[in-house]
C-alpha cells in the first residue's frame, strides 16, 4: 500500500503544479478584470465632469458619481500588491532532497503546493469580494447617473414655455 502511495507521488505531484499554475492564472485575470473596470470608471467619471451634465447636476448625479469612487476604491484595494506563494522553494528542496529517493522529493512538493493553495485561496477569495463590491457599485453607479440625467434633462425640457409666434396668424 505504501509503495503505491510512492509511486503516485509523481503524477500527484504534476497536477498539483497544474493547479497551482491555474490558480495564479487566475490572480492575474482578477487584476485585469479590476484594473479595466478602474480604467472604465475613471472614463465615466471623466465624461460626466466634462460633459453638458454638470449643468443639471442634481443629487442623483451625486449620488452616482460617490458610487462610482466608491467602486474605484473597492476595485483599488483588489489591486494591492500581495505576496502570492508559489511553492515549492527549488532552493530549499535541493538543500533537503537533493540525495533523497525521487517518491520522497514529489511528496514533499505535494505538501508544499498545498500549502501554497491554501494560503492564496483566502486572498483569491478576498480579491473576488473586492471585485464584486466594485463592480456592484460601478453598475449602481452608472444606473443612477443615468436615470438622473434623464430625469433631469426631461424635466428641463418640458418646463420651458412654448415658443412665442411672431406674425400674423
Amino acid at each position: 500500500m505504501v509503495a503505491r502511495r510512492h509511486a503516485s507521488a509523481a503524477v500527484i505531484a504534476d497536477l498539483a503544479r497544474q493547479k497551482q499554475e491555474g490558480q495564479l492564472q487566475a490572480i492575474e485575470s482578477l487584476d485585469a478584470k479590476a484594473s479595466t473596470l478602474v480604467g472604465f470608471a475613471g472614463v465615466v467619471l471623466g465624461l460626466v465632469f466634462t460633459s453638458p451634465a454638470t449643468s443639471h447636476w442634481n443629487d442623483g448625479l451625486t449620488a452616482g458619481v460617490s458610487a462610482i469612487l466608491l467602486a474605484i476604491l473597492a476595485l483599488g484595494i483588489a489591486l494591492l500588491p500581495r505576496r502570492y506563494k508559489r511553492n515549492p522553494n527549488v532552493l530549499a528542496l535541493r538543500r533537503r532532497y537533493l540525495d533523497s529517493d525521487p517518491e520522497t522529493t514529489h511528496l514533499a512538493i505535494i505538501d508544499s503546493i498545498q500549502a501554497a493553495l491554501v494560503d492564496n485561496a483566502d486572498t483569491v477569495r478576498w480579491k473576488v469580494r473586492a471585485l464584486r463590491v466594485g463592480t456592484l457599485f460601478a453598475i449602481v453607479g452608472i444606473l443612477v447617473m443615468s436615470a438622473s440625467l434623464i430625469y433631469s434633462v426631461t424635466s428641463t425640457t418640458t418646463n420651458q414655455p412654448a415658443p412665442v409666434k411672431k406674425g400674423g396668424s
